[in-house]
């Protein structure tokens, strides 16, 4: 790595630790660290939830996985936005309005705590496994370009990520998903780039 290398990446970290201490200031209570205060603009929340769902692994395998099987991972995934369009225009507005914080806050209200415990104990089974790997990726790719250890990077990963969420709350969870989506395109728009110059084929060939 370079210096310049070091540099954004020592930066990123800085930047999204200090961004956790200016907004966990404005935190005052419970409600403002799982809602924010509900003043979100919709751009804000579109983008944070678009970067949450692109994980390093999509950033990374869905290319690999694109160069094997052709359209075929576009074509399944065309639903999703199709499906957040729905989930924008029904579901949100009502879990909105009842200005709850989680949904399984309402799943107690309608159901009772026991189906609320068994859907949470559920929910954490499952994300141990998937951000298990969703850490891991990432992890795997910053101790090959530094030289660190895989444990090291886990490690630094796990503690800034839960450094900066324990102090701002879900604003600051929001604001730096919004910086890492627009770090997302610009990244994108590079290698797009780079691409087309280094390919000694022709834009239709690409495609």
């Amino acid at each position: 790595m370079t210096n310049l290398d070091w540099g954004v990446l020592i930066f990123y970290f800085i930047f999204t630790i200090g961004l956790g201490v200016i907004i966990g200031k404005k935190t005052t209570d419970i409600s403002d660290f799982f809602s924010g205060g509900r003043e979100f603009k919709w751009w804000a929340i579109g983008l944070s939830v678009m970067a949450t769902q692109i994980s390093a692994i999509t950033f990374i395998g869905a290319p690999g996985w694109a160069y094997e099987q052709g359209l075929k991972p576009l074509v399944l995934n065309l639903n999703i936005p199709i499906v957040m369009w729905i989930l924008s225009a029904t579901f949100i507005p009502f879990f909105y309005n009842l200005e709850i914080i989680s949904v399984y806050e309402y799943i107690e209200k309608r159901f009772g705590k026991k189906m609320r415990l068994l859907l949470v104990f559920t929910y954490i089974i499952k994300m141990l496994v998937v951000v298990g790997s969703i850490v891991y990726v990432p992890s795997l790719i910053l101790s090959k370009i530094t030289g660190l250890s895989i444990n090291t990077t886990i490690a630094l990963i796990v503690i800034v990520s839960i450094f900066y969420t324990v102090l701002g709350g879900i604003q600051t969870v929001i604001w730096t998903d919004v910086f890492q989506m627009l770090a997302l395109w610009i990244g994108i728009v590079i290698s797009i780039i780079t691409v087309f110059k280094v390919t000694p084929y022709s834009l239709s060939e690409i495609f």
